[in-house]
């Protein structure tokens, strides 16, 4: 979170890569696995935050004054959740 990045491994915990860098504390993250995407909160800036999987097509999706706690998806209705 303090370094600003997103990492992915593989299942057995090796072969770490980062997904996405230069961001303002990451935190609550949630993975669409159908829809290849992944969902993160900012601690700092009260945002939600969207990108595909492979790292590309960043996207700010909302902006709040208060924090943003936890994050959920309910992939078959296609809808994000936030507290």
């Amino acid at each position: 979170q303090q370094e600003g990045i997103i990492t992915v491994t593989d299942m057995k915990g090796n072969n770490s890569q980062v997904l996405l860098s230069a961001l303002k504390y990451p935190a609550n993250i949630a993975i669409d696995p159908v829809a290849r995407f992944v969902f993160w909160s900012s601690e700092v800036a009260g945002s939600l935050h969207r990108a595909a999987l492979g790292g590309m097509e960043v996207k700010l999706l909302l902006e709040t004054s208060g924090k943003i706690a936890a994050v959920s998806l309910d992939v078959l209705d296609k809808r994000l959740f936030w507290i």
